[in-house]
C-alpha cells in the first residue's frame, strides 16, 4: 500500500472544507430563505413605489411650471393641464395598485394611503379649475390688444374733431376779418365808433391767436403726459413679468419699484385749462362788447348790406368752447385708458360729451361739425368703456395666489405619502436585518472550521514538510562541524526521499574525499620527513666540503702566478 502524499492530504483537507462550507451554506439558506427571497421582493416593491412617488411629484411640478409658462407666453394651456391631470391620476392609480399588490393582505390598500391619494387628486383638480375660471379667460392678452385698438381709434377720432374745429375756427377768423374790413368801409363816417369796434375786434383776433397757441401747448403737454404714463405702465408690466418668472419670494423687491410723480404734469394741464378758460371768458367779454357796439352801429347803418359780424363772433365763441372741451375729452380719454379709470371715462361719456354735443348743436354751432363724425367719436368712447369692463374681470393675479395656496397645501400631502411609503420600506429593511441571527452563527461556525482546517494543514505541513527539512538542516549543520558519518533517516513523505538520498550521497562523497585527503596528507608528511633528513645530511656534507676547500686554499703561497706562454 502506497503512502499518502502531502499533495493528496492537502486536497483531502480542501475537499472536506468545501463540503462543510456547502453544508453550512445550505443550512443557512434553508433557514434564511424567507428573509432573503421575500425580503428582496419587498425591497424591490418599495423601491418601485418610491420611484413612482418621485414621478408623481415631477408631474405635479411640471403642471405648475406649465401654468406659469402659459401666462408668460400668453397661451391658454387648459387642454395641457387636463392631460397632466390624466397622467397624475394614472400615476396615483399605479401607486394604489402597487400598494394593494405588495401589502400584507393582497388586494387591500391602507386607508391612510388611500386618503393621501384622494387628497392629491382633489387638490390637483382644484388647481386646474382655478386656472380655468380665473386665468384662462384673460391669459392670451387679447383684451389688452382690443383696448389698445379702441383707445387709438378714440384718440384718432377726437383728434379729427379737434382739427375740424380748428379748421372751422380759421375759416371763421378769415370771414370775420372780411366782415370787419367791409364794416370799416361802410362806417368810416362814423369814425370813432368804427375805430373802437376795430380795436376791440383786433384785440379779439389777437386773443384768439393766443388762445390757439395755448390750445396747441395744451395738446403738447397732454401728449407728453400720455407718453410718460405709457412708459410707466410698460415699466410696471416688466416688473410684473419678472415677478412671474421669480422662483423665490419676495418676487418683487420694493426698492426696484420705481416711483412716479405726475403731479407737475397734471398741474401744468390744469393751469393750461384755467388759462384757456380765463382767455375764453375775456374773449367772451370783448365779443359781447363788440356785439353791443355793432348792434348800436347796425341800427345806424341798417340796410347797408355788410356781413353779420355778430353771427361770426357768436360762432367763434362756440368754436373756442367746443375746441377746449374736445381737448379736455381727448386728454382725459388717454388718462382713463392708461390708469384703467372707468369712473373718469364714464364721467366723460355722461357729462362732458353731452355738453360738447349741445354746444355744437346750438344755434351758433349748427352745421359746423358733421354730426356723424361726432357720433363716431362718442361711439369709440362707448367701446372703450366695454373693453375696460372686460379687462376689469382679469383675475390672473388672484388666480395665481389661490393656485399657490392650493399648491402650498398640496406639498405636505406629498411629503406625508412619501413618508408613509418610506415607513413600509424601513419596516421591510428591519425585518431583513433579522437574517443576522443566522448569518453571524454561520460565519462563526465557518471561522471555527477554517481555523481547525488551518491547524490541520499546519499539522500536516509541520509533520510532512517542516520536520524532514529540519532533520536535513540539522544533519547539514553536523556536517558543517565535521561529522560526516551520520545519515538522514528515511522521511515519512515520499516527496523528500530523493532529497534525503541526495544529501546522504553528498555526505558519503564528502566523507570519501575527506578520507582521501587524510591519506594524501599522511603520505605527504612521511615524504616531508624523509626529504628533511636527506636535506640535513646534504647540508652537513656541504659544510665539510667548504671547510676542506678553505683549508686547501690556505696552503698556497700568495704571489704572482707565472703563466707560460707556450703554444
Amino acid at each position: 500500500m502506497t503512502k499518502t502524499t502531502i499533495k493528496s492530504k492537502i486536497y483531502i483537507g480542501f475537499i472536506v472544507l468545501v463540503v462543510l462550507s456547502v453544508l453550512i451554506f445550505g443550512v443557512l439558506s434553508w433557514f434564511a430563505r424567507d428573509y432573503i427571497i421575500n425580503g428582496a421582493k419587498r425591497i424591490q416593491h418599495n423601491t418601485s413605489l418610491t420611484r413612482q412617488m418621485d414621478d408623481l411629484k415631477s408631474l405635479s411640478q411640471e403642471k405648475t411650471i406649465l401654468i406659469y409658462q402659459g401666462i408668460l407666453d400668453k397661451k391658454d394651456v387648459h387642454d395641457l393641464l387636463l392631460q397632466a391631470d390624466e397622467k397624475i391620476n394614472a400615476a396615483c392609480g399605479n401607486i394604489l395598485s402597487a400598494v394593494a399588490a405588495g401589502g400584507t393582505s393582497p388586494g387591500t390598500v391602507d386607508p391612510e394611503v388611500q386618503s393621501f391619494i384622494s387628497s392629491i387628486q382633489e387638490k390637483e383638480k382644484a388647481i386646474t379649475d382655478l386656472y380655468s375660471s380665473l386665468i384662462a379667460p384673460t391669459v392670451t392678452g387679447a383684451g389688452e390688444e382690443v383696448l389698445k385698438t379702441s383707445v387709438l381709434e378714440a384718440l384718432s377720432l377726437w383728434e379729427a374733431i379737434i382739427n375740424d374745429i380748428s379748421a372751422k375756427n380759421d375759416v371763421n377768423t378769415a370771414s370775420l376779418e372780411e366782415a370787419l374790413d367791409s364794416l370799416d368801409a361802410v362806417v368810416k363816417e362814423h369814425g370813432g365808433s368804427v375805430e373802437d369796434i376795430g380795436d376791440h375786434v383786433r384785440a379779439v383776433l389777437d386773443q384768439a391767436s393766443v388762445l390757439n397757441t395755448d390750445m396747441a401747448d395744451l395738446v403738447s403737454v397732454t401728449d407728453s403726459y400720455m407718453q410718460e404714463n405709457k412708459n410707466a405702465i410698460d415699466t410696471l408690466f416688466l416688473l410684473l413679468h419678472n415677478a412671474a418668472l421669480a422662483e423665490e419670494l419676495p418676487a418683487v423687491i420694493p426698492g426696484n419699484i420705481p416711483s412716479y410723480d405726475f403731479s407737475q404734469q397734471e398741474e401744468s394741464i390744469k393751469k393750461s385749462f384755467r388759462s384757456l378758460i380765463d382767455e375764453i371768458d375775456n374773449l367772451k367779454e370783448r365779443q359781447e362788447s363788440i356785439i353791443a357796439n355793432i348792434e348800436d352801429l347796425g341800427k345806424k347803418i341798417e340796410g347797408s348790406g355788410t356781413y353779420d359780424a355778430s353771427e361770426l363772433l357768436a360762432q367763434k365763441t362756440v368754436l373756442h368752447k367746443a375746441g377746449h372741451l374736445a381737448q379736455e375729452i381727448r386728454a382725459k380719454t388717454a388718462i382713463s385708458a392708461i390708469t384703467r379709470d372707468q369712473a373718469l371715462l364714464r364721467s366723460l361719456i355722461n357729462d362732458r360729451v353731452p355738453e360738447l354735443k349741445a354746444i355744437l348743436e346750438s344755434q351758433g354751432g349748427s352745421g359746423m361739425i358733421a354730426i356723424e363724425n361726432l357720433d363716431k367719436a362718442i361711439g369709440s368712447l362707448d367701446r372703450m368703456m366695454g373693453d375696460l369692463n372686460a379687462l376689469a374681470s382679469d383675475n390672473k393675479s388672484e388666480g395665481l395666489v389661490k393656485i399657490n395656496e392650493t399648491r402650498t397645501g398640496l406639498l405636505p400631502v406629498y411629503e406625508s405619502l412619501g413618508q408613509k411609503l418610506q415607513t413600509g420600506f424601513d419596516e421591510e429593511l428591519i425585518k431583513s436585518r433579522k437574517i443576522e441571527e443566522y448569518i453571524i452563527p454561520a460565519v462563526i461556525i465557518m471561522a471555527v472550521v477554517s481555523i481547525l482546517f488551518g491547524i490541520f494543514i499546519a499539522f500536516i505541513v509541520s509533520k510532512a514538510i517542516i520536520k524532514p527539512i529540519r532533520e536535513m538542516t540539522g544533519q547539514l549543520k553536523k556536517a558543517e562541524k565535521g561529522d560526516f558519518k551520520s545519515r538522514i533517516s528515511s522521511p515519512p513523505a515520499t516527496e523528500f526521499t530523493q532529497m534525503a538520498e541526495s544529501v546522504n550521497a553528498v555526505l558519503e562523497t564528502r566523507e570519501q574525499i575527506l578520507n582521501d585527503t587524510l591519506a594524501v596528507s599522511e603520505y605527504i608528511g612521511k615524504l616531508r620527513s624523509e626529504l628533511l633528513g636527506r636535506f640535513m645530511q646534504n647540508k652537513d656534507l656541504l659544510k665539510n666540503l667548504a671547510a676542506g676547500i678553505e683549508e686547501m686554499m690556505g696552503r698556497f703561497i700568495p704571489g704572482p702566478v707565472e703563466v707560460r706562454n707556450e703554444i
